[in-house]
């Protein structure tokens, strides 16, 4: 995947051209030209200086289904191979409102994603205005959720509670996606252990205080799929913070990591550190796994908790471990603290 400058969006100008022609007659009565009323020519103008321009591409967006009602929350755009920012262009009313138009009519189906397979739909009913506490500040929609069963099914007792969370492309850019069945996360002993053994060493690393309760500082894990027989997680520290808007202790931090599996054990393969002494709150999470561009590679996304905001950020495959490819503008703005091993 080519990683995006977000800090530029490609604007096309639509340019109007006017001609008018009237009083068009036959057998012989004259033929008149009339010149445009300067009504028409205004029109023209504001046509030209129209730079209101909607996403090209498919939008990917988070689903949150409480019960069976969904809430529709636009991401990014996918765009061949990399990925843009849904920032409004133009004037942010026009711009709402052509978007409204052309994704949220009444009934426009979504497909919800899990695990990069189907495992529901969504019709939208009625559109929500854009969200202060979510980036970026698009229109949402709400609407009634359909899953398959294995989707809706309770899992083991011993398993973690299902999410309440998926992904979601409107149906008709939606290019051919498998229909499967929602798959149980199982974390086993030995992949426990390795996140209490990586967190301590990278906390150690960066001379951070250790939480005194390291279960309850534990807010987040998750199992990622892999090819073989290797296996890999996604985990989530947190020192006097919450995964939730809400403003943290400046003494508080956010420690997220990917770990896979290897001949050594657990080590890991991606590091996200956030120290609150040093900059805002940034406490990410997994929250699904999905192929962006098309490579065959699936990709990462991250849901991010702010102080007052949240956003999504994604990671990519490199060689042997993950890089940031894309954060919304909310965080980016932030500067998340990706300091290395001190």
């Amino acid at each position: 995947m080519r990683q995006t400058d977000l800090r530029q969006l490609t604007i096309f100008v639509i340019v109007t051209a006017t001609t008018a022609c009237d009083n068009v007659g036959w057998g012989g009565v004259a033929l008149s030209i009339q010149p445009p009323s300067e009504r028409s020519g205004e029109a023209a103008a504001e046509a030209a200086a129209d730079t209101t321009v909607l996403p090209e591409g498919p939008i990917l967006y988070a689903a949150a289904i409480d019960d069976e009602t969904a809430t529709l929350r636009p991401l990014v755009e996918l765009r061949g191979d990399s990925l843009h920012a849904l920032e409004p262009t133009g004037d942010r009313v026009l711009f709402n409102t052509r978007f409204i138009d052309r994704e949220y009519r009444p009934g426009t189906e979504f497909v919800l994603l899990s695990h990069g397979t189907r495992v529901g739909t969504v019709a939208v009913q009625e559109v929500l205005a854009a969200d202060g506490s979510f980036c970026p500040q698009v229109p949402a929609a709400r609407g009634v959720a359909e899953l398959t069963a294995s989707a809706m099914r309770r899992p083991p007792r011993s398993a973690p509670p299902r999410p309440t969370s998926f992904l979601a492309l409107r149906k008709e850019p939606l290019s051919p996606r498998p229909h499967g069945a929602y798959r149980d996360a199982q974390i086993d002993g030995a992949m426990r252990a390795a996140t209490f053994e990586i967190a301590l060493a990278e906390l150690r690393a960066r001379g951070a205080t250790s939480p005194p309760d390291w279960i309850r500082a534990r807010a987040d894990v998750t199992p990622l799929p892999t090819t073989g027989t290797a296996r890999a997680f996604a985990a989530t520290y947190l020192f006097r913070d919450n995964l939730a808007l809400e403003p943290p202790p400046s003494e508080g931090y956010s420690l997220f990591f990917v770990a896979e599996e290897g001949q050594a054990g657990f080590t890991p393969t991606y590091v996200w550190f956030r120290s609150y002494t040093r900059a805002d709150k940034a406490a990410p999470r997994f929250y699904d796994h999905f192929d962006l561009d098309g490579d065959g590679t699936d990709e990462i996304l991250l849901e991010v908790f702010g102080a007052e905001r949240a956003w999504f950020a994604i990671l990519d495959r490199s060689g042997g471990s993950w890089t940031l490819v894309y954060e919304d503008a909310c965080g980016a703005a932030l500067a998340t603290d990706q300091s290395p091993r001190e």
